[in-house]
């Protein structure tokens, strides 16, 4: 990968950092469910609804928004808080 844990580039920014008391997910793989406690502590909470937001909206966002649906949460994608390197792309899955 291209973020290794605990590396300069894989640090939460100081403007991001969590308050106390919120959790931590360390996304390890494409999608924000593979290889996390997400689904788990989502389950617990009783979400039922995620909203997506983030960079490579051909990879990430749509791994983490399939996984999402699979396990019959209900996704929403938020398309201007979405970028790919790939525009055509991007605007393609947004349709």
């Amino acid at each position: 990968g291209i973020l290794i844990e605990g590396t300069e580039g894989a640090e939460i920014l100081d403007e991001m950092a969590p308050q106390a008391g919120e959790t931590v997910i360390t996304k390890r793989r494409i999608g924000a469910f593979s290889g996390s406690d997400l689904d788990t502590l989502l389950r617990g909470a009783n979400v039922s609804h995620i909203v997506l937001a983030g960079f490579s909206t051909s990879g990430v966002i749509l791994s983490t928004a399939r996984a999402a649906a699979d396990m019959d949460l209900r996704v929403t994608i938020l398309s201007d808080c979405c970028a790919d390197p790939n525009a055509a792309a991007h605007e393609a899955l947004m349709e």
